[in-house]
């Protein structure tokens, strides 16, 4: 069954997580195919893995936890051994003379040169496969904030191709090893693509994600070979990469289940006749020149660096591609090989080092063609985990010698590795025929009484499939009674007749238009006198009591509700029965603590419902004034001035009461949530080099979650890394997805050898929703004025990001503004974001306000509290300071006449006639010297 990466209040219509959604997709949307034997996640830019851990598997993660990355090539599923770390399309090709390759990822560093060309989804009801996911993605992009800048070619220059990808799989178990990729690639330019070589940039990293340093032992390898299966005789041509040893328990000396037993394999099943060549070339991707190195045939490839492994150019990646040649395994790294055409080895205890085991990478390609302006051609791989390639723990350490492997390769499971692979070709070219069709997805029972139980599924749109058969058991296991056949498009059926006190168990199967049963579903189970579970439960905060509301079944035998809470010692503990039908009122906790509940109803029976998924509450007493937390570090290194910013943040605020907490993560402890307990809004900031900590994060989410007013803002925001460059993903699980809708960010790392980066360019913000006017950089207050350490940068401010967001769960309060408008990619993205959610108060500025000039920073914290429901509620102040006097009326005349922000309309509709003009400046001068009319709290129709 495939997961996608949704919340469970989510759907999307055409079947595909979205981290973007937008007419033309430029970001990250990602499904994770499943099928019992793998997990694997398939993205929209030509990539494999998990984008450097940025995308979420939603099967993990809680509110008060970091959500779990999405599996790269996961086997077995949420087992967290993975095969993979990341793999990415490599398309190269000759235009007008032009030597080009166009990568998924480049294995280097975090650069993508792939990008959506449209939304596309699960293929329909034609699919070959049980599960079927599509994406369509060009090399088109050259804005530099996308595609940096190759430090060897220079600016990015697209090779004109589009991709349709299509990646299927079976849950037939005799094919459920492996994934089959078939790609279609399509010459979009007006000049021929000559000797068009394509496939795949592997960088294995086989390991539990346990195990410290467990990508330093990776082997690889390329596999030639023969077998007879099911009467037929199938050539096997496939690179591969395994662990060493399988990491048994060093204190066992024995698998466990975190060992890596299995191997990762490649393999080309056809296409287009043209491409009838392949290459397979590994290399060490270190950076001292010594360990960076890879087998050629000599003369051999040198890089920019002096290297012989990493490929650095799209000269030099182009000419690995289409050498043709299958370079010998990684274990014989260490043998000499120069009398048969090969370079030298490396240095002898650098070349055991790799043949032992290293941080490996490896390039499948196939070739070559000359595509022709509007011409497609197609290609097709199974990528399979083939389990038991290591038998025996002890092997590696007892058989392995670099000089002379051949024991150590002939203890390996070959056998399993070519049956595999041997199987997806024989699935590949019988049209999936040979497999049977995988089960409905989703079996849940959907609603039952005394007598009866109504199942509900996920249709398949396998096109072999022909219906459904439903089983029933009393015991779990003899699924002997059949009590239902239906066609193909049902997705529903009612099972009557059922005798109470007995539990019933259900699955279901498809059939294919053979006759042919495929597995079971996994069974659900009821038993028909226990009560519906209740539904939509959620918690609502107060000051040291939680409330929770849910929607009652409609069953007329529920006399009440059993609330649970989870105790760390105990486990789920009763707190409490109710017979009130929809909500309970749990006082017995504290504030500032986070509690997870339960709900289960009770029928006059006395039997129990089954409970419902836990909820989150946390009491908060929101009854101070809002709290500002600066994290910025103090210190040269952190490219800012801690004195004058703390000293500004002070200041921004300070009509309102807000209290300022030095935060400094170099010398303050974690923030707790006690800390935000009495402050109905808060504002995280981190002005300097460094964005927020994770922990601090991770508090500001509890803290939103709770239905705090919540405001983070500075410069590489939620980078937690710190040095990672570029994009970095975000996606449901996560805070700034969640509570900001912002899908990606780019967070440029700091470098003092580049004061002009395009980032650097900062002069302010432009308004783009006309609540809030436009802001300005203060040019004697920017981060290089006040650290005498760092150059003069014109009045800019260095090291500005920006986001990318969800438009249906945020939308945009600034974008950038640059200092040469006419040539900077960032121009004119987001920079701020306000949360649509009504469920979060929520909003991020990706700039450091305190190098904006006061009164506009002032004006749009001020506008942004408003926005997200901040009120002051006292008529007559029109500034939010708390106080009536003539500098509300000056505020209100240059409201009205000029651009000044009214804190609270509310405040300043004092005739509460529902809108704020003249006759209001009017009203509040009679009162302050006339002794006329007290100000009213608003418009009429909606005072509070």
């Amino acid at each position: 069954m495939a997961t996608t990466a949704l919340s469970a209040a989510e759907s999307a219509t055409d079947g595909t997580h979205s981290l973007a959604a937008a007419a033309i997709d430029t970001t990250v949307r990602y499904q994770i195919h499943e099928n019992g034997r793998f997990r694997a996640t398939v993205t929209n830019w030509g990539y494999f893995g998990t984008f450097n851990f940025a995308l979420v598997d939603s099967g993990h993660g809680e509110p008060t936890t970091v959500p779990w990355p999405a599996p790269a090539f996961e086997s077995p599923p949420r087992s967290r051994v993975e095969y993979l770390y990341e793999a990415g399309l490599w398309i190269g090709g000759i235009v007008d003379g032009d030597t080009l390759v166009s990568t998924g990822t480049l294995g280097e560093w975090t650069a993508h040169e792939l990008y959506p060309a449209g939304r596309m989804g699960p293929v329909g009801s034609d699919a070959l496969g049980d599960e079927e996911f599509t994406f369509v993605y060009s090399d088109t992009a050259t804005d530099p904030g996308r595609v940096p800048r190759d430090s060897y070619d220079g600016r990015h220059r697209p090779l004109p191709v589009t991709v349709r990808q299509t990646t299927r799989l079976v849950d037939d178990s005799s094919f459920a090893q492996g994934l089959i990729i078939e790609l279609t690639v399509t010459n979009i330019g007006d000049a021929a693509i000559e000797n068009l070589w394509l496939g795949w940039m592997v960088d294995p990293d086989v390991m539990h994600d346990d195990r410290d340093l467990g990508y330093l032992d990776d082997l690889t390898g390329h596999r030639q070979a023969a077998i007879t299966l099911e009467g037929q005789r199938i050539a096997v041509s496939a690179a591969w990469a395994a662990d060493n040893d399988g990491d048994p328990d060093s204190s066992l000396g024995a698998f466990d289940d975190r060992s890596t037993t299995g191997t990762f394999a490649s393999m080309y099943l056809g296409g287009s006749p043209q491409l009838s060549s392949e290459s397979y070339n590994w290399w060490i991707s270190a950076v001292p020149r010594n360990y960076d190195w890879g087998p050629q045939r000599a003369p051999g490839d040198t890089n920019g660096s002096g290297g012989r492994g990493r490929l650095l150019g799209d000269a030099m990646r182009y000419r690995r591609m289409a050498n043709r040649e299958i370079d010998y395994d990684q274990v014989f790294a260490a043998v000499d090989r120069s009398a048969q055409g090969w370079v030298a080895p490396p240095p002898t205890l650098i070349a055991v080092d790799y043949a032992n085991g290293y941080d490996t990478r490896f390039l499948h390609t196939v070739g070559a063609v000359t595509l022709w302006p509007g011409d497609s051609v197609t290609a097709a791989w199974a990528w399979v985990v083939s389990p038991r390639w290591h038998a025996d723990p002890g092997h590696f350490a007892g058989t392995f010698d670099a000089i002379d492997p051949q024991a150590y390769l002939h203890g390996l499971n070959m056998h399993s590795l070519d049956t595999a692979l041997a199987r997806m070709q024989i699935l590949w070219d019988n049209g999936f025929t040979p497999a049977t069709v995988g089960p409905p997805r989703g079996l849940t029972i959907a609603g039952w009484d005394d007598s009866t139980a109504s199942l509900r599924w996920v249709p398949r749109r396998t096109a072999r499939l022909d219906g459904y058969e439903i089983l029933r058991s009393t015991d779990s296991l003899h699924f002997d009674d059949r009590i239902a056949m239906l066609p193909r498009d049902d997705s529903a059926s009612t099972d009557t007749g059922l005798e109470r006190l007995v539990t019933y168990y259900y699955t279901i199967r498809s059939l294919d238009n053979r006759g042919r049963p495929g597995m079971n579903a996994t069974m659900v189970g009821i038993l028909p006198d226990r009560p519906m579970t209740p539904a939509d439960l959620s918690a609502h905060r107060g000051n040291r009591e939680i409330r929770l509301t849910w929607e009652p079944a409609e069953e007329p035998d529920v006399v009440g509700h059993r609330v649970y809470r989870l105790d760390t010692a105990f486990g789920w503990q009763p707190v409490g029965e109710t017979a009130d039908q929809t909500s309970f009122v749990d006082r017995s906790v504290d504030n500032a603590i986070v509690y997870s509940y339960r709900v289960a109803a009770i029928s006059a029976l006395g039997s129990e419902s089954f409970p419902t998924a836990p909820i989150h509450g946390i009491a908060l007493a929101f009854d101070g004034p809002p709290l500002v937390i600066d994290q910025t570090p103090a210190g040269t290194a952190a490219l800012t001035d801690k004195d004058s910013v703390s000293a500004v943040w002070r200041r921004l605020l300070g009509s309102l009461g807000t209290q300022y907490r030095d935060a400094d993560p170099t010398r303050t402890a974690a923030l707790a949530l006690n800390i935000l307990d009495p402050h109905p809004a808060a504002i995280a900031v981190a002005d300097g080099v460094s964005g927020l900590t994770q922990s601090t994060i991770e508090t500001m989410a509890l803290y939103a979650y709770a239905g705090g007013i919540t405001i983070c803002a500075g410069r590489n925001l939620f980078n937690t890394a710190q040095l990672t460059e570029g994009l970095i993903a975000f996606g449901p699980g996560q805070f700034p997805y969640d509570a900001f809708g912002i899908t990606m960010a780019d967070y440029p790392r700091v470098l003092l050898s580049h004061p002009t980066r395009l980032n650097a360019e900062f002069v302010g913000a432009r308004a783009v929703d006309p609540r809030f006017g436009d802001l300005s950089v203060d040019s004697s207050r920017t981060d290089w004025g006040l650290n005498p350490v760092l150059p003069a940068t014109e009045g800019a401010v260095g090291f500005v990001g920006w986001f990318d967001i969800d438009t249906s769960r945020a939308q945009v309060l600034y974008a950038f503004q640059s200092r040469d408008s006419a040539s900077s990619p960032m121009q004119g993205r987001p920079v701020a974001v306000i949360s649509r959610d009504e469920r979060w108060k929520a909003a991020a500025f990706s700039f450091p306000l305190s190098y904006i000039r006061e009164e506009d920073a002032a004006e749009a914290l001020l506008a942004t509290l408003q926005a997200l429901g901040w009120r002051t509620h006292r008529p007559g102040d029109a500034d939010g300071d708390n106080v009536v006097t003539v500098a509300d009326v000056q505020h209100m005349v240059r409201h009205l006449f000029g651009p000044s922000f009214l804190h609270d309309p509310a405040n300043a509709d004092v005739n509460a006639d529902c809108r704020v003009d003249i006759l209001d400046a009017v009203v509040l001068i009679n009162f302050l010297w006339r002794g006329g009319t007290e100000p009213l709290p608003g418009c009429a129709s909606e005072r509070r």
